[in-house]
């Protein structure tokens, strides 16, 4: 039984591979198939090629632009932080002046609260010594008030005198011309 089953076998495997078995044209219809497909495929090869002309050309044209572009930026970027870094060099230089310059202002300061302490006896002193000399102007005050009415009643007294002056010149005249003076 098992030899039977080997020839089935192998009379499958004939018929397997015979209807495995490509048969091919002849030469000339191949090769004129042949010319075709490939002639389609240059075409479309082509064509595609053609598109991918239109994407991949601007788009490279565009990549070098935005990379000139981003180089650019760089270079501005490092120029502007080489000026901030001169200026805040050139700050901080100044900041070391400030701060021996404020050294030199609290010993000022210092100098100057002290003074002003001294000073404060000296002012209270100077607020008694006008008090008392407000009272001596009070006082001259009402002397010059006095003197001022006295004024005004010697000019009252001295019209009083022109007037008797003038009163009297008329009978001086007369009498003038009896005396030999």
């Amino acid at each position: 039984v098992t030899g039977n089953n080997d020839m089935n076998n192998s009379d499958n495997e004939a018929s397997r591979s015979q209807s495995n078995i490509v048969k091919y044209p002849q030469s000339e219809d191949v090769a004129e198939k042949l010319g075709v497909c490939l002639d389609q495929f240059a075409k479309t090869f082509e064509a595609s090629a053609r598109r991918w002309e239109l994407i991949v050309y601007p788009s490279m044209i565009a990549f070098i632009i935005l990379a000139a572009y981003g180089f650019f930026l760089i270079y501005k970027l490092t120029n502007d932080i080489d000026a901030i870094t001169q200026r805040v060099e050139a700050v901080a230089i100044n900041m070391i002046n400030v701060d021996e310059y404020m050294s030199q202002i609290v010993t000022i300061m210092d100098s100057m609260s002290t003074s002003m302490k001294t000073m404060t006896p000296a002012i209270v002193g100077q607020g008694e010594e006008l008090s008392s000399m407000t009272s001596n102007l009070q006082v001259m005050n009402t002397t010059l008030s006095n003197m001022t009415q006295t004024m005004n009643l010697m000019r009252y007294d001295t019209a009083s005198m022109g007037n008797n002056m003038q009163n009297m010149t008329g009978p001086m005249r007369f009498m003038n011309n009896f005396m030999p003076w």
